[in-house]
């Protein structure tokens, strides 16, 4: 199993935490049994599943495109009530990077299904890998 950390800047600012406090109550949800039951159980496995890509260099992405009940369907641990259809379109991508013994650090995150442009997605990746350098950097100095 393997244990999620936030990545935050020198300044104590976590850019995941603040997007997640941002998203509607069903795709908190739905963030958090992906997280629960896909990531902590796969870790960077998830790359070339259903679940994740890799982006190259260390980042993979996680996709998240089901709510919390479809999620726990899909991974066979279902909750009371069973997999409900939502109207609310979830088209979500969070992306990390698998580190030391089982840790995936959460480097940034975005609603792809309200900004599906290309040229926004690659905002993002280039976001994540400047946190990733980041975090490898300060990283390296604590060790």
């Amino acid at each position: 199993m393997y244990t999620i950390d936030f990545y935050e800047t020198i300044n104590g600012y976590c850019p995941v935490e603040s997007w997640l406090s941002d998203l509607t109550p069903t795709k908190q949800r739905a963030v958090y049994a992906a997280l629960t039951e896909i990531l902590e159980q796969e870790g960077p496995n998830v790359c070339g599943s259903f679940w994740g890509a890799s982006l190259g260099d260390g980042l993979f992405e996680l996709r998240i495109r089901h709510n919390e009940q479809q999620i726990r369907a899909l991974t066979r641990q279902p909750k009371p009530g069973g997999a409900k259809s939502n109207p609310e379109k979830i088209l979500l991508r969070i992306f990390c990077h698998a580190y030391g013994d089982k840790i995936v650090v959460l480097l940034g995150a975005y609603d792809k299904s309200a900004h599906d442009k290309a040229p926004y997605q690659q905002k993002q990746i280039n976001q994540a890998k400047k946190r990733l350098a980041d975090f490898k950097r300060r990283l390296k100095r604590a060790g």
